[in-house]
């Protein structure tokens, strides 16, 4: 062949290709646009075509900035709940600059109530200590001395410093505490405790923790953490978990009498329910299966053969494996997410495994026979009718949620509350295994059942048995105590205690009381809007001077010498 005619071959099959190139893109590339979206239903007998509307962009303001609050609200101090009825209602002739300031003045009114009154540092330590280890009317159950007592041991998984240090310092200092008790912390693993700190020799080892996150798989992992430390010694016979916001509701020596009662009884809120089984996809006939499944509380007191059990458990792996599988498995994530955007979908998606794996474990061993499916933390969630108020500290200081998901934070807490924490119930001991009772139906055989108020003179500190003239604490722990009121917590404890045994006492602090979060009210209004005045002097000193005031004796005495200790050990620091 010629070159002339290998030019004009040459020619030809590139013209023949462009052409093949051209008829596939007329056809392919609407076929593709009709499959990735379809078209638009419009009537086939009339077409309107509507010009936009010019709109007016207007500027963007936020909500009105408190810059006082920026130092009184934070995200890290909690969260509070409001009642949606009590909040403005947006209406037509509202602007929005108008109802968000009428929002934020409501939620500022709703803060000047529940915000905690400030003490006298120290003074509040000193007058808990008294009340709860030296008073001697006090009730103090008999212990029975032995070589080598039975332990209970602590575990305390937290997330950030422990504002409530001071009311667990005071727990523990009562005598004979240190030989009764253990302690274990789990902190996140770059945090560090202070030297000096009460929790400081407690934590475990750095290579030993995980970085928990609300809901997550690694929050099973870290209590399973806790449990392994406890149970290397032998002494530990009860095991309770806490978090940073937990405080004790009864001096340590009821406390151990009423966890050391029934030693073979764990105490642990479970009951039947297919809630967020779906999150997960158990495989090859592998358990739980939907009549093992549990769900509860996370805040357990578990005896030592279901420590054992759930130390020694390797489920969690299965777990694990579950869930990545039932979260990679849907459609959504197949189409929409990249390799890496369904690995962190999976590690960042919350599982809620804290209130189930504990549960289901024991339901799938058949080893419930022993626990009572009550929980003897004290906690109380929002409900569908109220909001979540967080403060961000920014220029929007308050962002509202849904109440339904957050437990109530206590702030300045009332006499009420207390009574609330403080409650007695009577137990029944035979009423184990999962829990029947729901929203809507009272148990048909309830494990615990409020008898009335505490008083000094109906209290045992154990659990079971008595005949009807005693009841046992209903609840030895509450939260979530926040850590602007912790100081004011051990403050209104003592009162509380010294109140129920002497009523003279009780109006005379109840009067202190109530000038206290009245100045505190202002104070806090002050803060907030800059409006109003703030209270005179120090109205934390007058109320610590009302208190020492109505003080007998018995009482003053040892709570100054307490005082005058805790300010020199300050002194020397």
């Amino acid at each position: 062949t010629t070159p002339r005619r290998r030019r004009r071959r040459t020619l030809a099959r590139l013209c023949l290709g462009a052409a093949f190139c051209f008829a596939a893109a007329v056809v392919v590339v609407p076929l593709y646009l009709l499959a990735r979206e379809p078209p638009k239903k419009t009537k086939s007998f009339r077409r309107v075509v509507v010009a936009p509307k010019a709109i007016k962009a207007a500027p963007e303001r936020p909500w009105r900035p408190l810059f006082a609050s920026r130092r009184l609200l934070s995200v890290k101090h909690g969260a509070w709940i409001l009642d949606k009825a009590d909040l403005p209602k947006m209406t037509r002739t509202m602007t929005k600059d108008t109802f968000n300031d009428k929002l934020v003045t409501t939620i500022i009114k709703e803060l000047t109530k529940a915000w905690p009154p400030r003490v006298v540092p120290g003074f509040a330590s000193a007058f808990l200590d008294t009340v709860l280890n030296a008073w001697r009317g006090m009730p103090r159950p008999a212990v029975p001395s032995a070589a080598k007592p039975a332990k209970v041991a602590f575990l305390f998984l937290v997330g950030s410093s422990m504002a409530t240090e001071p009311l667990w310092r005071v727990f523990f200092s009562a005598p004979g505490a240190r030989d009764r008790s253990s302690i274990f912390v789990h902190p996140p693993r770059s945090f560090r405790f202070p030297p000096t700190h009460f929790f400081a020799p407690h934590v475990v080892a750095p290579d030993d923790r995980f970085d928990v996150k609300w809901g997550s798989l690694a929050m099973v992992h870290a209590e399973l953490v806790l449990l392994a430390y406890a149970l290397r010694d032998p002494a530990n016979q009860r095991f309770v978990l806490l978090s940073e916001t937990d405080v004790p509701l009864w001096p340590f020596d009821c406390t151990y009498a009423t966890l050391t009662s029934t030693p073979a009884i764990s105490f642990l809120q479970t009951k039947r329910s297919p809630d967020r089984l779906s999150l997960f996809e158990f495989r090859n006939g592998s358990r739980p299966v939907a009549a093992d499944w549990r769900k509860g509380s996370q805040w357990f007191v578990l005896s030592r053969p279901h420590a054992t059990r759930l130390a020694n458990s390797r489920a969690l792996r299965r777990w694990y494996r579950a869930f990545a599988r039932k979260q990679l498995g849907r459609r959504k994530l197949q189409n929409e997410l990249g390799d890496w955007g369904r690995i962190n979908h999976v590690i960042t998606k919350p599982s809620f495994v804290d209130e189930h794996f504990i549960q289901t474990t024991l339901a799938v061993a058949g080893d419930e026979t022993d626990v009572l499916p009550v929980s003897l933390t004290f906690a109380t969630f929002g409900q569908k009718n109220e909001f979540t108020v967080w403060g961000d500290g920014g220029e929007r200081p308050f962002r509202l949620e849904s109440a339904e998901w957050h437990a109530v934070q206590f702030g300045a807490l009332s006499l009420d509350a207390m009574e609330k924490l403080h409650e007695l119930c009577s137990f029944d001991l035979r009423a184990t295994g999962p829990g029947d009772d729901d929203d809507e139906v009272a148990a048909a055989r309830p494990a615990r059942e409020f008898v009335g108020p505490y008083r000094p003179d109906r209290l045992a500190c154990a659990l079971g048995g008595g005949d009807g003239s005693t009841a046992s604490p209903c609840y030895l722990f509450g939260r979530k105590i926040h850590s602007e009121a912790v100081d004011f917590y051990s403050q209104l404890t003592a009162e509380f205690f010294l109140g129920k045994a002497n009523g003279t006492l009780a109006d005379a602090f109840a009067a202190a009381r109530a000038a206290q979060r009245a100045d505190a009210a202002a104070e806090t209004k002050r803060a907030l809007t800059g409006e109003g005045h703030a209270p005179p002097g120090n109205y934390a000193r007058r109320h610590m001077d009302a208190v020492l005031s109505a003080l007998p004796d018995e009482v003053l005495r040892p709570l100054l010498d307490r005082q005058a200790v805790s300010a020199s050990s300050e002194g020397m620091r």
